[in-house]
C-alpha cells in the first residue's frame, strides 16, 4: 500500500525504482527528531518510576523501623508498668509492716501502762509498809516510855520495903514481856523495811522494764518512720515509671503519626508512579500514532540513500 502511494500510474510495475523525493527527505528530517524525543521521555519516565518504587520502599523498610520502634516503646512500656505494680506490691508491703509496727508499738505501749500500774500498786505497798513501820517505831517508844514507868515503880518498891519485892519481880516479868515485845516490833519492823527496799528493788526494775518499752517504741517509731520514707521513694519511683510510661507512649503515638505520614507519601508514590505508567502509556501510544507509516517507511529510505549515512539495506 505504501509502495502503490509513491508509484505513478502510467509507469508498469515491475519497471518502477522507488527513489525518494524531495519533499519527502524534508519531511523525514523533520520528523526523524521526533521520534527521539518520544523514546527519551519513555526513558525519563521509566527513570522516574523506579525512582518512586524505590522511594515506595524506601518508606516501607522506615514503615518496619517505625513498627520495631512502636513494638519496643511497647515493650519498655510494658516493662514499667510492671515496675510500678512491683512497686506497689512492695507499697503494701510496707504498710502492712507499718500497721505491724504500730500493733507492736502499741503493745509496748499498753505494757508500758501495766508497769506504771504496777508502780503505783508498789508504791502504795511501800507507803503501807511504811505506815505499819511507823505504828510499830510507836509502839517501841510506848513500850520504852512504860518501861521507864516500869524501872521508877521498881525503884518506889525498892524504897518502900521488901514487901514490894513481889511486886518488882512481876514488874520485872513484865519488863521481859515488854522488851519481847518491843524486840518483835524491831523485827517486824525490819521485815517492813525489807518489804519497803524489795518494793524499791521491783521499782527499779519496772522503771528500767518502762524504759526499755519505751527504748522498744522509739526504735518502733523510727521504723516505722523509715518504712513511710520508703513508701514516699517508692511512691516517688512510680511518678517516675508512669511519666516514662506516658513518654514511651508519646513515642509511640509519634511513631504512629510518622506511619501515617508515610503511609500517605506510599499512597503518594505510587499515584505518582501510576501516573507516570500512565504518560508512559500515553507516549507509546502517541509515538505510534502520531508518526505516520508513510514517513517511517521515508525516513528508512533516506538512511539507506543518503551518503554518509549507515546503510540498512533495502527491503
Amino acid at each position: 500500500m505504501l509502495s502503490l502511494a509513491l508509484i505513478d500510474s502510467d509507469v508498469p510495475r515491475r519497471n518502477v525504482t522507488l527513489e525518494p523525493s524531495r519533499s519527502s527527505i524534508q519531511c523525514a528530517a523533520i520528523q526523524t527528531p521526533i521520534i527521539g524525543d518520544s523514546v527519551f521521555q519513555i526513558w525519563k519516565r521509566h527513570f522516574h518510576a523506579w525512582i518512586w518504587l524505590l522511594l515506595i520502599g524506601k518508606c516501607r523498610f522506615l514503615i518496619w523501623i517505625l513498627r520495631f520502634q512502636i513494638w519496643k516503646c511497647h515493650f519498655h512500656a510494658w516493662i514499667w508498668l510492671l515496675l510500678i505494680g512491683k512497686c506497689r506490691f512492695l507499697i503494701w508491703i510496707l504498710r502492712f509492716q507499718i500497721w505491724k509496727r504500730h500493733f507492736h508499738a502499741w503493745i509496748w505501749l499498753l505494757l508500758i501502762g501495766k508497769c506504771r500500774f504496777l508502780i503505783w500498786i508498789l508504791r502504795f505497798q511501800i507507803w503501807k509498809c511504811h505506815f505499819h513501820a511507823w505504828i510499830w517505831l510507836l509502839l517501841i517508844g510506848k513500850c520504852r516510855f512504860l518501861i521507864w514507868i516500869l524501872r521508877f515503880q521498881i525503884w518506889k518498891r525498892h524504897f518502900h520495903a521488901w514487901i514490894w519485892l513481889l511486886l518488882i519481880g512481876k514488874c520485872r516479868f513484865l519488863i521481859w514481856i515488854l522488851r519481847f515485845q518491843i524486840w518483835k516490833c524491831h523485827f517486824h519492823a525490819w521485815i517492813w523495811l525489807l518489804l519497803i527496799g524489795k518494793c524499791r528493788f521491783l521499782i527499779w526494775i519496772l522503771r528500767f522494764q518502762i524504759w526499755k518499752r519505751h527504748f522498744h517504741a522509739w526504735i518502733w517509731l523510727l521504723l516505722i518512720g523509715k518504712c513511710r520514707f520508703l513508701i514516699w521513694i517508692l511512691r516517688f519511683q512510680i511518678w517516675k515509671c508512669h511519666f516514662h510510661a506516658w513518654i514511651w507512649l508519646l513515642l509511640i503515638g509519634k511513631c504512629r503519626f510518622l506511619i501515617w505520614i508515610l503511609h500517605f507519601q506510599i499512597w503518594k508514590r505510587h499515584f505518582h508512579a501510576w501516573i507516570w505508567l500512565f504518560l508512559i502509556g500515553k507516549c507509546r501510544f502517541h509515538a505510534c500514532d502520531q508518526i505516520p507509516p508513510w514517513v517511517l517507511l521515508q525516513s528508512a529510505l533516506f538512511h539507506a540513500q543518503v551518503p554518509g549515512l549507515p546503510k540498512a539495506g533495502r527491503r
